[in-house]
């Protein structure tokens, strides 16, 4: 009777420090607490929210983030002109909005590359759903992509494909982020970008 009690015992403490483990490995957090403490994917923490609506955009020169943005990963610190992506903490820089997109999407960038990233593909991935573009330029220019969700996404990846140090174009350079895309603007729209270029007087 001992015997079944000590090993009914040790299975029950079994289980326990396995429920244990799980919740350390698994924690029920937010994002943003995920991203910022466990996973080390952003440099911010309750960044400031500043008011803006969906047609404003996200204007990386801007410290923090618009009301509608739950939180940003994969970019590097707030610059006076904009932000760069940095893979060194995420490969791909990830934007959560506050509700869900489906249906016809249009996402409209502006952004520069480095010098490695020029010719190279930049991946926007929502959701399984995956389209590319060729970065052109390493000043500030506008790319508009199409994606169509089959499915609610609340979160848009932008994956530059060749990111790198610096030192790479500029020997001697010790800065250890692994850039790939200056980010400048960030619009994320309903419908085709024909369409909500026509409706908004963008060129």
């Amino acid at each position: 009777m001992m015997l079944k009690a000590q090993r009914a015992l040790i299975v029950a403490l079994a289980a326990f420090y396995g429920w244990v483990l799980l919740l350390v490995l698994t924690p029920n957090v937010s994002e943003e607490y995920r991203a910022y403490f466990i996973e080390r994917s952003t440099k911010d923490w309750r960044p400031p929210r500043y008011a803006a609506s969906l047609a404003d955009g996200i204007d990386f020169s801007r410290p923090g983030l618009p009301s509608y943005l739950r939180s940003m990963s994969g970019v590097s610190v707030h610059e006076a002109w904009g932000r760069w992506t940095d893979a060194r903490l995420r490969k791909a820089a990830r934007f959560v909005f506050e509700r869900p997109w489906s249906g016809d999407v249009c996402i409209a960038l502006e952004a520069s590359s480095v010098g490695p990233q020029l010719g190279k593909d930049v991946i926007i991935r929502a959701d399984g759903n995956e389209i590319r573009f060729v970065a052109v330029s390493d000043k500030a220019q506008w790319y508009r992509v199409d994606l169509n969700l089959d499915q609610p996404s609340e979160w848009i990846e932008i994956e530059p494909t060749a990111p790198a140090l610096p030192a790479a174009w500029d020997p001697g350079n010790t800065d250890p982020r692994s850039l790939g895309l200056g980010l400048y603007q960030l619009l994320v729209l309903p419908g085709h970008c024909r369409e909500v270029s026509a409706s908004s007087g963008e060129d």
